[in-house]
């Protein structure tokens, strides 16, 4: 059984983080993350259709898999990109 309370917060971490530190390139899985909140804030999501999104998040050049936040400071770079590891390392296990 997928909690479909958890799959929201790790992608709106994810959505967050794409809002604030991505750039056009991005626009594609933005969208699809923005259409993954709205079905998963259906009374009964549907699992096919959550799948499918997560799926184009990773297409084979450039997504989410390459999205990371730079800053010179690598502490900071460290501590701003753990959540987004986290989010995508759970989302992935959580649906495959």
């Amino acid at each position: 059984m997928i909690d479909f309370e958890e799959l929201k917060k790790q992608y709106l971490i994810l959505y967050y983080a794409v809002r604030e530190y991505g750039d056009s390139t991005n626009s594609p899985q933005l969208k699809s993350l923005e259409q993954l909140l709205v079905e998963l804030d259906k009374e009964s999501p549907d699992i096919k259709r959550i799948k499918d999104l997560n799926l184009s998040l990773y297409p084979p050049h450039g997504g989410i898999s390459e999205f990371f936040i730079w800053d010179d400071n690598f502490e900071k770079r460290l501590d701003l990109n753990e959540p987004i590891d986290n989010a995508k390392k759970i989302t992935w296990e959580m649906l495959n």
